[in-house]
């Protein structure tokens, strides 16, 4: 990949490392509010919002892994997604 396509490449991974990232910061968040001595949530929705969690968590590296192969298709071998 050249020129103008490389930087459309960096641009669009750029965005999709941002977007993650910001899943990742507010997985971060959730995951404190749920583990915390003081109790915010009941405990089924506690449940719920792990299940959640796991979710975002596989979806983000599905993302990852697909912005990847698609930016850098000699790097597919070392990336492999969550299951």
């Amino acid at each position: 990949m050249t020129g103008v396509l490389d930087k459309k490449n960096d641009v669009f991974f750029d965005r999709i490392t941002d977007i993650t990232a910001k899943m990742s910061a507010s997985v971060d968040t959730l995951l404190q509010l749920t583990d915390g001595k003081t109790k915010y949530f009941s405990e089924n929705n506690e449940k719920i919002i792990r299940d959640v969690i796991d979710d975002i968590i596989r979806a983000a590296s599905l993302i990852l892994t697909e912005a990847i192969n698609a930016t850098h298709p000699e790097e597919q071998d070392k990336v492999k997604p969550l299951q």
